[in-house]
């Protein structure tokens, strides 16, 4: 079912208001007049493909205790009401009619403390967190209340990709390998999905198509137009020709390469992988990543047997003058030896190269030059240690 309303979704009580969020262009807005009864992120199939992300992450309160005002769009199934501004598509709350509650989706909360996950079994990303992680629902909800006791990332797919919205009437095909992938945790993306941030997997947009009907806003989103799940995105005009597609609608999506604007979080992430402080250079940002450069360099020993065999797989910046990783490509020397070496010596993102050979590249020609040799390569790095 979809509909719109001007309505409030509830009627107002003349107790007191507490500020709960807003969507992005400010017509709906939430107010909150209960207190919390807890905060979850749901990581089921219906929750990653109308998110569009790793899951819908929401504050729960008794139905009387919330109050939402502006024009809604809804989509219905037989246990929830997912509801989201009609203007500029950002995800509000999803409705329990038979339970009596409202799942307020975080949006542009600032603080939260999680309370557990739901349906942990083959996360999109592994939080490293010490909360709560079930198989299925607790069994005050109805679930099973297992608890997870371990668990597998998805697989990581790198070719072909192909994926849906929530109600099935969008359908994305995309013949080709991800530039890069990263979950954004800016106050932008966490407002439209209504998760903890947006999982962008990159193209280049000539390699996606894309069958049903599309709405777009001014913020360069694309959402279902029945459903209104999160479909495409972009985040910078300074790199035209790339296509951001929401992973949580991937059948099975790339893994997570880093962290975009993780100053802004809500939720940390302990994976151990780069956390850039706002966006990469490539997309408008600074390129600077958390963390503290390691004093111990550490030594990649690889053969490159010539011409036309596998290149090193290396993308690099040279920011006044240093040699940095900006990625590490698939398909590459580079990629095998992180495939089958120790943690300590994986080439990461914003590793320092210090030399190839005993030569520093100054400049990406020089780079180039370098990495375009042949015979036995030895690749000194200094290890960039990430935050968190």
């Amino acid at each position: 079912m979809f509909c719109c309303t001007g309505r409030a979704d509830h009627v107002q009580t003349p107790y007191e208001q507490k500020e709960g969020c807003s969507c992005l262009c400010g017509v709906v807005r939430v107010m909150i007049l209960g207190e919390p009864l807890k905060t979850t992120l749901c990581h089921c199939q219906d929750c990653r493909k109308w998110t569009g992300s790793v899951g819908q992450m929401a504050v729960w309160y008794h139905r009387e205790d919330v109050l939402c005002s502006g024009e809604l769009a809804e989509f219905g199934t037989s246990s929830r009401v997912r509801k989201s501004c009609a203007e500029c598509h950002s995800h509000i709350l999803t409705s329990l009619p038979r339970a009596g509650l409202i799942e307020v989706c975080v949006g542009s909360a600032s603080q939260l403390s999680l309370n557990a996950h739901f349906f942990y079994v083959t996360p999109m990303i592994d939080f490293g967190d010490d909360v709560p992680k079930f198989v299925d629902f607790p069994a005050s909800l109805g679930g099973s209340g297992v608890q997870a006791s371990s668990w597998d990332l998805h697989r990581d797919v790198t070719q072909a990709f192909h994926g849906s919205c929530l109600c099935g009437s969008v359908f994305v095909s995309i013949s080709g390998e991800p530039k890069t992938t990263a979950f954004c945790h800016c106050l932008v993306c966490r407002s439209w999905t209504g998760s903890s941030g947006h999982f962008a997997v990159v193209f280049d947009e000539d390699l996606v198509q894309i069958s049903g009907e599309l709405i777009s806003t001014r913020h360069g989103h694309r959402n279902c137009a029945r459903c209104l799940a999160c479909i495409t995105s972009r985040h910078s005009a300074a790199a035209p020709g790339f296509l951001e597609v929401c992973g949580g609608i991937l059948h099975s999506p790339p893994r997570v390469q880093a962290h975009w604007n993780y100053g802004q979080r809500i939720l940390s992430v302990k994976d151990g992988l780069a956390k850039f402080k706002d966006l990469p250079t490539e997309l408008g940002g600074s390129g600077d990543v958390l963390g503290q450069e390691m004093a111990a360099p550490y030594a990649v020993t690889l053969e490159r047997k010539g011409e036309g065999h596998e290149d090193l797989g290396l993308e690099l910046s040279f920011a006044g003058r240093k040699c940095r990783v900006l990625k590490v490509r698939r398909h590459s020397l580079i990629h095998d030896w992180n495939q089958s070496c120790a943690c300590d010596s994986v080439v990461g993102i914003y590793d320092r190269l210090i030399s190839i050979n005993g030569r520093t590249p100054t400049t990406p020609e020089e780079g180039e030059a370098l990495g375009r040799e042949t015979g036995k390569l030895v690749l000194i790095f200094a290890k960039f240690q990430y935050f968190e």
